[in-house]
């Protein structure tokens, strides 16, 4: 049974445009795959890189366009919003408010930040402290899998402390990219660290949303009301530029015989 009506702000839906959909046809597929899995609304958010010249607004403007009318002709009742997976980079520094407007999640406050694999680069701080001043509020996407994070979760209790909020993958919940995301993800959630679960889904197949079962593992391991907050009120609230409350978060502590509690 489909009920959740949950909202996604973090899928690689618009075709042809990064590690997403081929063509409109998989977009397509993978916008049907989005209603089974319980989403009402979804945030498209290809990759976008300050400087490089392949990343282009226009093109990213015209293939959301596309692909909400072929939604429409195809009577998929999925509502798809504008945004971007931003790299952050010491050019995000140079883009003023406007630009940066264009790249958040449905133009408002708040902008899905992704950082490089493997660190957390030494200018991140600073960077978020200039999002900051000019009026936005970063969300970090999936912490639990950049192998610095993974190595010293402190890290992200840090960018927490500092005004960011962080995102976790669903596949993580659900124990698709190893146990260590997955322990991971759920200690951020147990420290209130978490504000938001996303599919970060691809296609329909390869890395398809897991939401109605990682829903179901956060209800189950925490509450339903947890499960709600992350899955459909903070989206919610951020996709119509609101505030969102945080729950009082607490510190991480390093196990004696080593992991994190």
């Amino acid at each position: 049974m489909i009920a959740i009506l949950g909202v996604d702000i973090h899928c690689h839906i618009l075709p042809n445009i990064d590690d997403g959909p081929k063509n409109i046809d998989e977009s397509i597929e993978m916008s049907q795959s989005l209603v089974e899995e319980g989403l009402s609304i979804v945030v498209a958010t290809p990759h976008y890189t300050a400087g490089d010249p392949l990343c282009n607004i226009d093109k990213i403007n015209d293939c959301f366009k596309a692909l909400t009318q072929a939604l429409k002709r195809k009577i998929i009742t999925v509502k798809l919003l504008r945004g971007a997976e931003i790299l952050v980079s010491p050019l995000l520094a140079n883009m003023d408010a406007d630009e940066l407007r264009n790249l958040s999640i449905n133009a408002s406050r708040y902008l899905l930040i992704e950082m490089p694999a493997l660190v957390v680069p030494s200018y991140t701080d600073d960077i978020i402290y200039d999002i900051q001043l000019k009026g936005f509020t970063p969300i970090i996407a999936h912490p639990e899998r950049n192998a610095a994070i993974m190595n010293d979760p402190t890290i992200a209790y840090t960018l927490v402390e500092q005004g960011a909020l962080l995102q976790l993958n669903a596949g993580s919940i659900a124990g698709r990219f190893g146990k260590a995301s997955q322990k991971l993800a759920y200690l951020f959630i147990k420290h209130n660290l978490a504000q938001f679960i996303a599919t970060d889904g691809h296609s329909a197949h390869r890395r398809a949303p897991r939401m109605m079962e990682s829903f179901s593992l956060v209800e189950d391991a925490f509450d339903r009301n947890m499960a709600m907050r992350l899955w459909i009120d903070n989206p919610t609230a951020a996709i119509y530029d609101n505030s969102i409350s945080i729950e009082k978060i607490t510190p991480l502590h390093k196990r004696f015989f080593g992991g994190w509690k």
